[in-house]
């Protein structure tokens, strides 16, 4: 109960929710047993939840393609040539996808990186 009370308070602070009586008096202290919780501001509260989800949803995809490209990027180097282009072309589409989604701007420096080194690697196979 005390955690509890203790997110109740920094909740109210920000101005997303209003500890009240049930009578419609404010508390100096929270009391559950005398109190009840109204959000404040659901619009707002709705809003950053919206861009958070955004937010997430589009570095978690940008981490993912990275990871794919990682792996194609590891195949082509050891792969034969003739499994070499089907894996290569394979790679350079996900790159292509990487870049028209600008994706880029979600990644961490040594992300960035491993995505450039990833085009270095199918440009030197696409010259063999």
């Amino acid at each position: 109960m005390p955690a509890l009370l203790k997110h109740v308070k920094e909740l109210d602070k920000a101005g997303i929710i209003i500890v009240e009586w049930k009578a419609g008096w404010r508390l100096e202290k929270p009391d559950a047993r005398k109190t009840f919780y109204r959000i404040h501001g659901k619009d707002r509260v709705e809003k950053v939840l919206e861009l958070l989800e955004n937010d997430v949803a589009k570095r978690l995809s940008a981490g993912k393609l990275v990871q794919r490209i990682i792996g194609l990027t590891m195949e082509v180097q050891s792969s034969g040539p003739k499994l070499n282009r089907v894996v290569r072309a394979q790679l350079e589409k996900l790159l292509s996808e990487f870049e028209d989604d600008k994706l880029s701007l979600y990644l961490a420096e040594d992300e960035k990186q491993k995505v450039g080194l990833a085009r270095l690697v199918c440009d030197y196979f696409r010259k063999e």
